[in-house]
């Protein structure tokens, strides 16, 4: 995210790579705050291409006849170049269940940082997320002039002691007392992980 990017733009392009309900969504959140980078979450698998590029409206062209332009969507408009405070990550969550359209339709907005007829500020950053193809049954495979353009980073996912001790910090329970709900030979493996608790 910090790294300088394609077409003099910040950051390179990431999409991670996990199974479902695997806190892709919770990674990106705390890395970003970690970086003092504004997240903006846009949920692809809702989106139809207008959302990546804009609605077709009239303008006035350059001899003063009506001519055809695109007004960028609500969520790119604070991100426009000129107008954007501070840096930004747009991720692209579940993307690999957006339809071939959209997908197209983000192609030059992730590798150009253009939306309709409006330059992202180039502080604006690109990150995506999806299951894999086996793990997806309602998706669609992910396309390759967009895959192309993307670094891949696949995240393992989390074990079940991981999974449950997580789960039991953010309570400040003691795993060692819930061994009749997660089970005997888990709550036994997970006493051993450090536990932070929230003081509550």
């Amino acid at each position: 995210l910090q790294t300088p990017g394609f077409n003099d733009r910040w950051g390179l392009p990431l999409n991670l790579i996990s199974g479902p309900a695997a806190a892709k969504t919770s990674k990106v959140n705390q890395i970003a705050s970690a970086c003092d980078l504004q997240v903006t979450t846009l949920l692809t698998a809702l989106m139809d291409p207008a959302d990546a590029q804009g609605l077709p409206t009239f303008a006035e062209g350059p001899n003063g006849q009506k001519v055809t332009a695109y007004a960028a969507p609500a969520w790119a408009a604070p991100l426009a170049d000129g107008t954007c405070q501070g840096d930004h990550v747009v991720f692209l969550d579940e993307i690999s269940n957006a339809p071939g359209a959209v997908q197209a339709a983000f192609l030059r907005v992730v590798f150009e940082g253009k939306v309709g007829g409006v330059s992202l500020d180039p502080r604006v950053r690109f990150t995506l997320a999806m299951n894999p193809p086996e793990q997806c049954p309602n998706g669609f495979p992910l396309g390759m002039s967009l895959a192309n353009r993307l670094m891949h980073v696949e995240c393992p996912d989390p074990t079940v002691q991981a999974w449950a001790a997580y789960h039991l910090s953010t309570l400040g329970v003691d795993p060692s007392e819930v061994a009749e709900i997660v089970g005997g030979h888990v709550a036994s493996e997970i006493t051993d992980i450090q536990i932070k608790t929230n003081g509550e």
